[in-house]
């Protein structure tokens, strides 16, 4: 790429775009000015740009009346658009294997949490002392949140203990 683009010095009508998540790992040579030296962030989307992809993600797919877009706008609080976008198709293919036609609040929390914290083949066995300590462990977390001045808003606190890694 380097060499290609050292074709273009006699040249103003050629524009070069890329796109990476991970411009740390860019070869500094690239980032020269002169050479890829505007840089452009976009984040993940904010809170009405969630309502709108899930409006379109929703469209079409049978869903239970009790579920909220509030809800799910919230829920999806950090979230990519491809990964929102995932939550709902993944939920409906739960719901299909399961042969049922609605997907309801509980499809979604499930595939949600699979997403956060991946997915277990077998079940990962915890002593009843190690739950404990799980749970006091995540209930600090939520504890010391309320009295932070920036904490953003929890709905919940979830233990997954199908989770190898990250069980709280």
């Amino acid at each position: 790429l380097l060499i290609q683009m050292d074709g273009f010095k006699n040249n103003n009508e050629i524009f070069v775009i890329l796109a990476t998540n991970r411009i740390d790992l860019l070869d500094k040579a690239l980032l020269r000015p002169g050479r890829i030296d505007k840089k452009i962030f976009i984040d993940n989307p904010d809170k009405d740009t969630r309502r709108e992809i899930l409006n379109i993600n929703l469209m079409n797919k049978p869903i239970d009346i009790n579920i909220k877009l509030d809800y799910l706008v919230d829920l999806t609080s950090g979230f990519s658009c491809a990964q929102i976008e995932n939550l709902i198709n993944e939920a409906m293919l739960y719901v299909l294997y399961q042969n049922r036609e609605l997907i309801t609040i509980e499809d979604i929390d499930i595939i949600y949490n699979k997403i956060l914290t991946g997915y277990q083949d077998k079940k990962v066995l915890y002593s009843d002392k190690m739950i404990e300590r799980i749970i006091i462990h995540e209930i600090g977390h939520a504890t010391s949140g309320l009295f932070c001045k920036h904490n953003s808003e929890f709905s919940k606190i979830r233990i997954n203990l199908n989770s190898p890694k990250s069980p709280g």
